[in-house]
C-alpha cells in the first residue's frame, strides 16, 4: 500500500504502535508482543525512507520502558485516557504538519 501510494505522489508516514502496559491483557497483546509488531514494520518498511511518527517513544518518554500503569492509557488496557489522546494528537500533529507545509 505504502509503496503505491508514493507512487502517485503521496507521502506515507509510518506511526510506531504504542506499548501494552506490561500486565496481562486481554487478545493476547503484550509488551513484548508490541515490540516485535514495531521491530518488523521498521524492518518491511526500512528500504522506502518513510518519515516515522514515534509513537512509541512518545508513551515511553511519559510512562517509562516496561511500565505496568500510566495516565495516558486506562487501567490493565491498550486503549488512552483523555490526556493520552492529547498527548499523542499533539505527536501526530508535529509529525504531519511538515508534509502540509504546516508549523505546529
Amino acid at each position: 500500500i505504502a509503496q503505491r501510494l508514493q507512487q502517485i505522489g503521496k507521502v506515507v508516514i509510518f506511526a510506531t504502535t504504542t506499548p501494552v502496559p506490561n500486565v496481562t491483557t486481554s487478545l493476547g497483546r503484550s509488551y513484548e508482543l508490541a515490540v516485535r509488531y514495531n521491530a518488523a514494520a521498521k524492518s518491511a518498511l526500512f528500504s522506502m525512507n518513510l518519515p516515522t511518527d514515534d509513537l512509541w517513544s512518545t508513551m515511553i518518554e511519559h510512562c517509562g520502558h516496561g511500565y505496568t500503569a500510566c495516565s495516558l492509557q486506562l487501567p490493565r488496557n491498550v486503549h488512552l485516557t483523555p490526556a493520552g489522546e492529547s498527548v499523542l494528537g499533539a505527536a501526530v500533529a508535529r509529525a504531519i504538519a511538515p508534509h502540509l507545509g504546516l508549523g505546529v
